[in-house]
């Protein structure tokens, strides 16, 4: 954000209720060191963030490379790992593989492994087949597409599903720290408006 890469985050906006600073509301101010900590994952972060982020990781990176956010297609096939479970470790959400809320919604659990009640610092649990880590639980994740009810007449070839009205719902998956068991797995999906940039009880991204 400093760096111009990404619009003022809800919770560090002068003056807002949601303020870590001047705000009247608890709903950032609780997370303590999962708010502010280097290791963590940002929250608060709406779908028009993510693109302002990675269009200026295009603009603004030596190498030249390209940047933007997964689709649909894309972020299942990384988080399946080339398995076909439920999970990249098998068919049940298990705290020793990752940070996931309580069996009933809405709210953080610490159990095992899974020592924190809110996000979870980088590097926490073991990496998936393909070496990635946090595909579930910890912040749900944006991808590129538009809502849909399903994934009936999604594109073949893992391609994003576009061409949705410019306010329609965009696609979250992977779960959070509060999130129910359910909602992890590889195939479960979530949807947030383009502005939506609350904690991670619901809606938050990385």
């Amino acid at each position: 954000m400093e760096a111009g890469g990404c619009p003022e985050l809800e919770r560090r906006e002068k003056g807002g209720d949601h303020s870590i600073e001047t705000g009247t509301s608890d709903l950032y101010k609780q997370m303590g060191d999962a708010l502010t900590g280097d290791d963590y994952p940002i929250v608060g972060v709406s779908w028009k963030n993510a693109q302002s982020y990675a269009q200026w990781l295009t603009n603004n990176n030596p190498e030249g490379k390209t940047y933007r956010l997964p689709t649909e297609a894309e972020w299942e096939y990384a988080a399946r790992a080339a398995t076909d479970t439920a999970y990249s470790w098998g068919m049940e959400a298990k705290h020793e593989f990752t940070n996931h809320g309580a069996d009933e919604c809405c709210d953080g659990l610490a159990l095992g492994n899974d020592e924190w009640f809110y996000t979870t610092p980088v590097d926490s649990f073991i990496a998936n087949p393909f070496g990635l880590k946090d595909m579930h639980g910890n912040v749900w994740e944006w991808v590129e597409d538009c809502w849909q009810n399903d994934c009936n007449n999604a594109p073949q070839d893992g391609t994003a599903r576009t061409g949705c009205d410019v306010n329609a719902s965009r696609i979250l998956r992977g779960g959070s720290w509060s999130t129910h068991p359910r909602d992890l797995h590889s195939a479960g999906r979530g949807k947030g408006l383009l502005e939506t940039v609350d904690k991670a009880v619901y809606l938050p991204s990385r």
